[in-house]
């Protein structure tokens, strides 16, 4: 299947006779259950697989679950569905489900009831108060947004802990960045379906970034009313061959570039330039400029002409799937873009969106024990910052840990570090649906009912104008012995009695989303998504204003020594690659190109002439390193890679899951390490230094 294939399959509304024969194709694999003739029903839901958000309508017969096709009503994805969110029945019926309660013994595991369970966890929960340490409880989730996420919060405040740790997302970063450098926070929403001129500074724009189905309808709408769209990037990746011009750059300089061109704007006299004028006079000349990102000066003029002349010029960046922490220094550059466009809060500029906090609860309740837990202030900033401090402690400083939503082990960088960190705690809690590599490394798995079989609210903001929140509804019936996480939440807190049992006043988990989504909730069940309110926006053209002094912020400095480590080591992503908590189902891996998984082997993108200098050839076997790991890969030569770089894909190299997933290729993530931005102290690594060496 080529690229303009997987393109169709996403770009367009699936008709049910192709998800029939997808659906005879994947009884190839014998845990697929194969449905009797039966009544033919259709359900409507919210995927939440990934953050994106799409309405997806579910075909059943009888009470089987036998295809999911995009929701062509639903203002996210309007009809169209990636290849994961397709996978829905494969992740249902999947072996690699989480049956029961699972409890380690010795190697192996141990089904349980949930009687048995709930007893364990609050047995190790009560020891942790009865000996005043509330604070060495900690939960990992994937958000602090939503119902429970909310729940695990609420439940290690009133515990006393406040080691509540999510995984941050380009949202979180946007806040963050935005807070310091305009003084108020928001989360971007780009109008891409009413810009003329679009500048991307490395977005992987169809490789699933922001929303992925509305983005990927975005740019079909472009092509179809001539919207440019320049690609800033190092490669010649899936956007950058669909760009109408793509501006090869020197791994990690588009910000470099794109301030470039603020430059060139001021230097022309462009509006809004005058609180930018002194500080890009005094750097980003434009042979400079040239001669860092490696674009000549002829071709940064006619950018800034270009971005100039153009009715709604929109800059867009967060690399690969915008989904991790954006650079500081890229934030800035495209932030400076879009005020010398004038196009904040205008049609086909950038909207200051807010998160809508719906979850109006009561305060929590304290008693001493959770104040003296409290006043202990959390251990770290970040998930990486926890693991990396538990892996440096000769005993834990945390000695039970909660997952819900995430899996750590295999995506957090540096993994081998994380799953060490992960082993050296005493009692680890997993939540997951699914057997990935956390779970096997918990001491109690408490499976989460699957996507499809269970209520969730999913707040989307995503990059889009007017943010959504969608509700998740089961389609399909309990298969297994599991149970919403919130429910357990509820459940151990009930037990433990006191004021902690006192700041939960919800029976069970549904009667706790129905309370907090009270004014919403037949609207969400009869459309399954409302708009999300945005108070107080009001068009007001080259408003927002940069801290100057902290504009011109530091480089991230690659790991690794250049002598040891000469080649420069970076990811990519694909629609066809799961790389977040769910991993790929069967149809994701069969449809992977043999350019990226080979015999099991994972491929890297590099140019013929770097594997020249090595005496590497096409398929031949090689050795990667970096400061963090090695692991064996196979060379692919590619044209579009730039000299001096190594691409692999992300998505691949897990260790659990099952035959169908494991073993295959490399993760990248064990690869690399965290690296600060100097501004915000978020993670924001975007490669890494490495070498590679015949084997």
């Amino acid at each position: 299947m080529g690229l303009g294939a997987s393109a169709g399959l996403t770009l367009s509304p699936l008709p049910w006779k192709l998800l029939d024969d997808l659906s005879i194709w994947t009884q190839n694999w014998p845990w697929v259950p194969i449905p009797k003739d039966g009544k033919e029903t259709y359900q409507q839901s919210v995927c939440t697989l990934c953050p994106g958000g799409c309405g997806i309508t579910v075909r059943k017969i009888d009470e089987r679950v036998v295809a999911v096709a995009g929701r062509e009503d639903f203002p996210i994805n309007q009809g169209r569905l990636c290849p994961l969110g397709l996978s829905g029945p494969q992740l249902l019926y999947t072996p690699v489900r989480v049956m029961s309660p699972m409890l380690k013994v010795d190697k192996g595991y141990r089904q349980i009831s949930w009687e048995r369970a709930m007893s364990l966890l609050t047995s190790k929960l009560r020891d942790l108060r009865a000996d005043g340490q509330p604070e060495k409880l900690a939960c990992l989730a994937d958000s602090d947004q939503g119902t429970t996420p909310g729940l695990l919060k609420r439940f290690l405040t009133a515990f006393g802990s406040p080691n509540f740790f999510q995984t941050v997302s380009a949202d979180d970063a946007w806040e963050v960045l935005t807070e310091k450098l305009s003084g108020a926070q928001f989360i971007p929403g780009y109008d891409l379906e009413e810009t003329d001129y679009v500048m991307s500074l490395g977005c992987g724009l169809v490789e699933g970034w922001g929303s992925p189905l509305r983005t990927m309808r975005a740019h079909s709408l472009w092509k179809e009313r001539g919207t440019q769209l320049v690609q800033i990037e190092s490669r010649l990746s899936g956007t950058s061959a669909a760009a109408d011009r793509w501006i090869a750059v020197k791994p990690g300089t588009e910000a470099d570039l794109a301030l470039g061109i603020c430059r060139v704007l001021v230097e022309n006299g462009i509006e809004n330039s005058q609180p930018f004028r002194e500080i890009l006079r005094s750097r980003y000349a434009t042979e400079q400029v040239a001669k860092k990102t490696g674009v000549s000066p002829s071709i940064i003029e006619s950018l800034a002409d270009d971005f100039k002349h153009a009715k709604r010029p929109l800059a867009l960046c967060g690399g690969g799937q915008g989904r991790s922490p954006v650079a500081s220094r890229e934030f800035i550059a495209a932030t400076v873009l879009n005020i010398l466009a004038g196009n904040i809060d205008q049609p086909g500029g950038v909207y200051r969106n807010k998160k809508y906090d719906y979850l109006k609860w009561p305060q929590t309740e304290l008693d001493t024990r959770a104040r003296n837990g409290l006043k202990q202030g959390r251990l770290n900033a970040s998930p990486e910052d926890l693991f990396q401090t538990i892996a440096d402690s000769q005993t834990s400083p945390i000695e039970m840990l909660l997952v819900s939503g995430v899996n750590p082990c295999y995506s957090c960088l540096d993994t081998e570090n994380v799953i060490q960190a992960v082993q050296k705690i005493p009692f680890v809690v997993s939540f997951s649906s699914y057997w990935d590599e956390t779970a096997v490394n918990a001491d109690l798995v408490l499976p989460n009912h699957s996507h499809l079989e269970r209520y969730q609210d999913v707040a989307v903001y995503g990059g889009l104008t007017e943010p959504k929140m969608g509700l998740s509804v089961p389609v399909s019936r309990q298969l297994f012995d599991t149970s919403y996480t919130g429910d357990v939440v509820l459940g151990a807190a009930k037990t433990l009695g006191g004021t902690i049992s006192n700041s939960f006043p919800w029976k069970n988990y549904e009667t706790c989303l129905k309370s907090t989504l009270s004014g919403q909730w037949q609207a969400l069940l009869k459309q399954g998504f409302i708009s999300l309110p945005q108070p107080g926006r009001t068009p007001d053209k080259g408003s927002l204003r940069l801290r100057l002094p902290k504009i011109d912020a530091k480089e991230i400095q690659l790991e690794g020594n250049i002598k040891e480590y000469p080649l420069i080591l970076i990811s990519k992503s694909s629609m066809r690659l799961s790389s977040g908590a769910a991993g790929s189902p069967p149809f994701m891996i069969k449809a992977v190109e043999d350019t990226v998984l080979k015999k099991n082997m994972g491929l890297v993108d590099i140019h013929p002439q770097t594997a020249g200098k090595m005496g590497l050839g096409e398929d031949e076997t090689a050795l990667l390193t970096t400061p963090r790991g090695a692991a064996e890969v196979m060379i692919h030569l590619d044209e579009g890679t730039m000299p001096g770089m190594v691409v692999i894909s992300q998505g691949l190299g897990h260790t659990a899951y099952g035959a169908y997933l494991a073993d295959k290729g490399v993760n990248f993530n064990q690869l690399m390490g965290p690296v600060k931005d100097p501004l915000t102290g978020q993670n924001t690594a975007w490669g890494i230094n490495a070498k590679l060496s015949k084997v």
